[in-house]
């Protein structure tokens, strides 16, 4: 039963991007804000630092792919940068103290680089039109600040669930 609940907790967090999306649309908030709910990063980013770099990385490939083909017009994007977050977060890390609030900077600064490749990759593809100034106002601020409430709603419990589970599986 154990060695189900990473898969398990990886898909809800995956499919729980696409319901928040769902759930908040427009007309909740102001139409000039664009959230980007990346709850699967951010617990991509905990399983990396409480769990196990490979397992991230083979998680952050495959998840980068299904994200691919159900959500983006163009295949790799998402495949190739989930796994290059894995590894700028373990480096970091290597660096760096654990606990909470450098966690969450760690966090911060993962979904910027992820949220800025992707505004790149739009803008060399002519995807999008928004200027620099209208990428970080209107976009990578509220990004951020959602995915870093989803982080402080429930980063104590998946740092929680990927230690015990390291402990249980891994060390084991």
């Amino acid at each position: 039963m154990k060695q189900f609940l990473l898969p398990l907790v990886m898909v809800a967090c995956f499919l729980s991007e696409n319901v928040f999306f769902n759930w908040c649309s427009e007309s909740v908030l102001d139409s000039r804000w664009t959230l980007a709910p990346r709850f699967f990063t951010v617990a991509l980013i905990l399983m990396t630092i409480f769990y196990n770099r490979s397992t991230a990385i083979k998680y952050g490939f495959i998840f980068g792919l299904l994200f691919d083909v159900f959500n983006t017009e163009i295949l790799g994007v998402y495949m190739f940068v989930f796994p290059f977050i894995v590894y700028i977060t373990s480096k970091l890390m290597k660096v760096l103290q654990n606990n909470f609030l450098i966690v969450g900077l760690v966090a911060a600064i993962d979904l910027s680089i992820l949220e800025s490749i992707l505004y790149a990759l739009n803008l060399l593809i002519q995807r999008t039109d928004l200027t620099f100034g209208q990428f970080l106002s209107d976009r990578l601020w509220p990004t951020l600040i959602l995915n870093l409430s989803f982080y402080l709603l429930f980063g104590g419990l998946l740092k929680s669930l990927f230690t015990r589970l390291r402990r249980e599986i891994l060390d084991a």
